[in-house]
């Protein structure tokens, strides 16, 4: 397991990053695709022992952001950039806490990925390859695919 450093303006904190342990967070699909226009819901299984869950949108050359966040003992909170979308929105059940996203769009492509924050660690699933077939954007995408196959 490795360590992490995250920096902010007067600190600088370590977390050890590493491979979650079996079952303790996992995502049932490894790859999707969708029609533009379908729903989808993704899951992310975890176990007690968090402090914060994410659902993070990462996008070839772009910064991870951060679609949905859960506090242990609160409700599902959007971030700005999907802050009063119809299409996306985050719903906690018991050990699962899903990413519904509705009317789904080329623009949706994207690897999305559930990350873990405890006390001491901060854990991430592999992620679900979701790509929505659709318009200009996905027949680039799929023709990128073919160049790196």
């Amino acid at each position: 397991m490795s360590s992490k450093a995250v920096v902010d303006a007067k600190f600088i904190y370590f977390f050890p990053v590493g491979e979650t342990q079996a079952g303790a967070l996992r995502q049932t699909h490894s790859a999707l695709v969708l029609h533009q226009g379908e729903n989808v819901t993704l899951s992310c299984f975890h176990s007690e022992r968090y402090v914060l869950l994410y659902w993070l949108k990462l996008t070839a050359g772009h910064k991870p952001r951060p679609v949905a966040t859960r506090y242990k003992y609160g409700q599902p909170e959007m971030h700005p950039e999907f802050v009063g979308s119809t299409r996306f929105d985050g719903q906690p059940a018991a050990g699962v806490f899903h990413l519904n996203i509705r009317d789904a769009q080329p623009s949706d492509s994207a690897l999305y990925c559930c990350a873990l924050i405890d006390s001491s660690s901060m854990e991430f699933t592999n992620g679900t390859l979701m790509t929505v077939k659709g318009g200009h954007y996905s027949a680039f995408l799929m023709l990128k695919l073919q160049q790196m196959n």
